[in-house]
């Protein structure tokens, strides 16, 4: 396993007895932001290559989809699906060269992507999940007396870490309710953002245009499943060799086929989902249910177990995921609590 850091400087993280692992798009936040993200340079408007790089990209993604073996109807265990998702590494890494080569962020610095982040915060351009401080918080306050507490980590294949940390910090330094007497707003010593550790890609601080993900040694960036399955596994690891002798809980949340490997892998696996979903969480609800794995609505949730009459003997190894709409039905139920 690779050893790794947070691109934004943080140590990985340790003593904890529950660890929550959040996607950024579209499960923290209610939609993509990588659309903002890769027009930083020409902020408010559209990067004039962005269209032309969605589109190669979208073309390249559709060939390998269909000539992939076994087609998606055959692919019947984890395994397979584990293995068609690593597949597109290669698509992955074609479209991270034409952004490179098209010099989208070159002389973008980290102050950059820091002031867009605060402008489309102020704007409404980012929204959050409902419930989303009430969540991290209470995670936060559950174990705060046991060794030092929860660790909450952002795993994301988007870019950018540093804009991923301003949004935080602009969305709780324009919201400092009070989030009630039973849990500490996110600004109050209880609940701070420097707990909230984050693992993504970034922008090379030299401003030459390239991207860097969290490997400190290695040229490699978060790209795949698997990808976001290494650092979840490797922070987990980093918590039980810190000198902890409780075994970390691991909740996981995401919304789409990255999150696929992760959400199986955790203690607790949450997918995300809105009343009209998306098309990645359509993909994700559709494989899971070809794959024959049970998801469950959260407020059926009761301390890890199905409150329904039966158990499916089908399901993959007696797994059961949930889904949620937003971070409020989590904080209902007893999962962070």
């Amino acid at each position: 396993m690779s050893k790794f850091i947070t691109t934004d400087g943080l140590p990985a993280p340790s003593h904890c007895s529950t660890i929550l692992f959040l996607d950024w798009d579209s499960t923290l936040t209610t939609a993509s932001t990588l659309p903002l993200i890769a027009s930083i340079a020409t902020y408010p408007a559209q990067h004039p290559k962005l269209s032309d790089l969605v589109g190669a990209y979208s073309e390249d993604w559709k060939v390998h989809d269909s000539s992939y073996r076994p087609p998606k109807p055959d692919r019947t265990t984890l395994e397979q699906e584990y293995a068609y998702l690593n597949s597109f590494r290669r698509v992955e890494n074609a479209s991270i060269r034409r952004i490179e080569d098209a010099c989208i962020f070159k002389g973008i610095t980290a102050e950059d992507a820091r002031c867009v982040a605060v402008e489309v915060v102020n704007q409404g351009a980012v929204g959050f999940r409902d419930g989303w401080e009430q969540c991290l918080a209470a995670v936060k306050k559950s174990s705060s007396d046991a060794f030092g507490g929860s660790t909450i980590c952002i795993v994301s294949v988007a870019w950018s870490s540093t804009f991923i940390r301003a949004c935080l910090d602009a969305t709780a330094g324009s919201n400092l309710r009070s989030l009630g007497d039973d849990v500490p707003p996110l600004n109050s010593p209880g609940m701070r953002l420097e707990d909230v550790r984050i693992y993504a890609n970034d922008m090379h601080s030299s401003g030459s245009g390239k991207l860097t993900g969290p490997w400190p040694d290695v040229d490699r960036l978060i790209l795949t499943a698997a990808d976001k399955l290494e650092i979840m596994r490797a922070a987990v690891s980093s918590s039980k060799t810190s000198g902890l002798f409780l075994e970390p809980r691991t909740v996981y949340m995401g919304d789409s086929l990255t999150d696929l490997a992760c959400l199986m892998d955790a203690d607790v696996g949450i997918c995300l989902r809105d009343q009209d979903m998306t098309g990645e969480q359509e993909q994700l609800k559709e494989t899971l249910y070809r794959l024959n794995v049970e998801v469950k609505w959260i407020r059926e949730y009761k301390g890890g177990q199905w409150m329904g009459e039966t158990h499916p003997e089908s399901t993959i190894q007696g797994k059961i995921l949930w889904w949620a709409r937003d971070f409020l039905e989590v904080v209902q139920s007893d999962v962070v609590s």
